[in-house]
């Protein structure tokens, strides 16, 4: 009976050999003690001596190891089933205790069994000279003794005592661990060794979570259950994104299952430990009562994370519909808000209490420092609080002061570290003056110089756009502003001015000409609401740029997201939408205008809860929703503050001034020299 008990438990820890073992050890009959290869079981006729295979004829052999039932050794024999005096028994071949590989186990025996364990092993109670009498503290694999007691030690446990002897004979006495291997931390109270976050955790993926940290990728094999990497077979309740069972090769978990939830790659237990600090309960791998500090999206499911930090502020989207997700920064208490409406924007929680020393500003969702600037990447702010006098290093000040940003706004252009407001006419520019224009705000239109680089911003339908056009027909919809859409005899518009065709110009030769219109286009010019338009300066870029080659100027690449329909036409976005990634929802919007629930409002206007600002040339919405627009230039505003262009208006005004001034003047000094002279 303990042979065969003693060879159960060698073939289960039974591994392939390398030489010279494989020469004389049974196929897959190794194992290691402390880095050093032993057999555990010998080809027939030679047994296992302090780990190496030994003729039964040799001295070593014949005095140290017997058969089970104390008798010589025969030429059958293959394992030892007892040993003598220091040699102790350890899986299947006899030891030396204190010495070489039997040292590394056992520093002392006396009649064949082992009475003082090395570090990191410990004795069965009641272990003879037939049975195992070392184990290791690690050691997951049931050791029985003669006596049918069965005995073993605590996974990646270092270091151990032995237990009580075992009572129940189906049942084994496990070892009582003192300390667990680096990976693992020891639980006294469970006698376990539970794995540290970074144990299997891919290099990068552990991520801080509170006063702890989890892992959010495990190596391949392991998912995150709790935070830890648990082999797959170990974690019942991680599935397929699908429900379906993990492949050998998971490193995350898809959806959960019962009381566990998803986050961030993991599954972890809403009635226990750091997963109760989440959420306090789930139903069916969805968290239904988040923990405090934290919310749940709405409609999510099994295979969405279901819970997010209410300071949390990158976007979360949920796998089962891509709708967004946020926090507010610096929140610590918050509820859930609406389902998401467009899932191009994330539906921001809504707070209720900030961290320490930030204060809530309800009305537009957002905690603001409470002793320094109220603006995001302000290095140095305003006495008030209220504007930015310089931003961190690699951001830009806006015009107005308002923001600091990875890149100038539009209605400016960079100066340093700041930005500076264009001409008000330009919607963006590469420097200042009111020819330096290189786009225009919807309702303008933009007259190229000489070089092409830049130009001026005329209002739609005036100057070189309305001359030769058609009576009723500047009705052309092009990147926001109005373009000519036929053109008097001899005509057609060509990037939305009425040039004369049949000339050998480029331009012209890109139109096919009728009846005041381009019936189709040649080169980079593409076929548009009667006209052709260039691909690669406005007002054409705006929505096309790039044709079919040889299609008569049909649209291969639309500049507003959306594909060509089969006659090469760009389907529209809604009003004053720059890109859309529907033709109803819109995702971003044209310069001067703000983006909230699917529309694009005017700087200037309200929208819902979102509250436009007087003057404003160039903004954007609110994060939270709610509240003031934030404005990066105005009408009269450059970096300093002040306006140092004047529109082309005001130009227009001061000349006429100039002139009625200059002619009064002409007309008083000739009655004073004639008239006066002839007195």
């Amino acid at each position: 009976m303990l042979l065969i008990n003693l060879l159960l438990i060698v073939n289960t820890f039974a591994v392939q050999c390398t030489e010279p073992q494989a020469s004389t050890c049974e196929a897959q009959q190794c194992d290691t003690v402390d880095g050093t290869e032993i057999c555990m079981q010998c080809q027939t006729g030679k047994v296992p001596i302090n780990g190496i295979c030994t003729e039964t004829t040799q001295p070593d052999a014949t005095t140290n190891c017997k058969k089970e039932n104390d008798s010589p050794l025969d030429g059958s024999d293959q394992t030892c089933g007892q040993c003598v005096g220091t040699y102790f028994l350890y899986k299947g071949g006899c030891y030396l205790a204190g010495s070489g590989t039997g040292g590394k186990l056992c520093t002392g025996a006396t009649d064949g069994v082992c009475k003082t364990p090395a570090n990191g092993y410990f004795i069965p109670p009641g272990a003879t000279k037939a049975d195992q009498s070392v184990v290791a503290c690690g050691e997951t694999t049931e050791v029985t003794l003669k006596d049918t007691k069965k005995y073993k030690g605590v996974k990646y446990c270092t270091r151990c005592a032995a237990p009580p002897a075992a009572g129940d004979v189906g049942t084994a006495a496990i070892a009582i661990c003192s300390a667990c291997e680096e990976t693992h931390s020891l639980n006294q109270q469970d006698n376990v060794c539970n794995a540290l976050p970074s144990f299997q955790c891919v290099s990068g993926k552990l991520e801080p979570l509170g006063d702890t940290h989890v892992c959010t990728q495990c190596s391949e094999g392991y998912v995150p259950i709790n935070g830890v990497c648990t082999a797959k077979d170990d974690a019942a309740n991680c599935k397929k994104a699908d429900g379906g069972t993990l492949d050998p090769t998971a490193q995350t978990c898809g959806q959960c299952t019962d009381a566990y939830f998803l986050y961030r790659g993991g599954c972890y237990d809403s009635a226990q430990g750091i997963g109760k600090k989440l959420c306090t309960k789930a139903a069916a791998g969805v968290c239904t009562t988040p923990a405090a500090g934290y919310f749940v999206p709405p409609e999510a499911q099994p295979k969405d994370q279901s819970v997010l930090s209410c300071g949390e502020t990158t976007d979360l989207v949920l796998v089962s519909n891509n709708k967004k997700y946020k926090g507010v920064a610096f929140c610590s208490a918050c509820t859930a808000p609406p389902p998401a409406g467009d899932v191009s924007i994330a539906a921001a929680a809504v707070c209720s209490t900030c961290q320490s020393g930030y204060d809530l500003l309800q009305e537009e969702n957002v905690c603001r420092q409470s002793n320094g600037c109220t603006i995001p990447s302000c290095k140095t702010c305003s006495s008030d609080k209220k504007t930015c006098n310089e931003c961190d290093q690699g951001k830009f000040l806006t015009p107005t002061k308002e923001a600091c940003l990875s890149s100038c706004p539009a209605g400016s252009y960079t100066s340093g570290s700041a930005c500076s407001a264009c001409d008000p006419s330009c919607a963006t520019c590469a420097q200042a003056g009111a020819d330096k224009c290189t786009s225009c705000y919807p309702g303008s239109a933009l007259v190229y110089s000489t070089d092409g680089s830049a130009g001026t911003c005329i209002p739609e339908c005036t100057g070189a756009f309305a001359e030769h056009c058609a009576a009723n027909s500047c009705i052309g919809k092009i990147g926001g502003s109005n373009y000519c859409v036929k053109c008097d005899n001899g005509y057609a518009p060509i990037d939305g001015i009425c040039t004369a065709v049949g000339g050998t110009g480029r331009a012209a030769s890109a139109c096919t000409p009728g009846d005041g219109i381009c019936t189709a286009c040649t080169g980079d010019y593409y076929l548009l609401s009667g006209g052709c338009y260039q691909t690669t300066k406005l007002p054409g870029s705006s929505v096309c740029t790039e044709v079919k080659a040889g299609q008569n100027g049909q649209c291969q690449t639309c500049a507003n997201g959306q594909s060509a329909n089969g006659q090469g036409v760009c389907p529209s976005c809604p009003d004053n939408c720059a890109t859309c990634s529907t033709t109803s929802t819109c995702s971003a919007c044209f310069s001067g205008y703000y983006l909230t629930a699917d529309t694009c409002t005017k700087c200037t206007e309200n929208n819902g809860e979102v509250t436009g600002v007087t003057s404003c040339l160039s903004c954007a919405a609110p994060s939270s929703g709610r509240g003031s627009i934030i404005c990066y230039v105005k009408t009269g505003s450059n970096s300093t503050g002040s306006n140092t262009h004047l529109s082309s208006g005001a130009i227009a005004g001061i000349s006429v001034a100039v002139i009625v001034v200059v002619g009064g003047l002409v007309g008083f000094l000739c009655w004073w020299f004639v008239c006066r002279g002839k007195a």
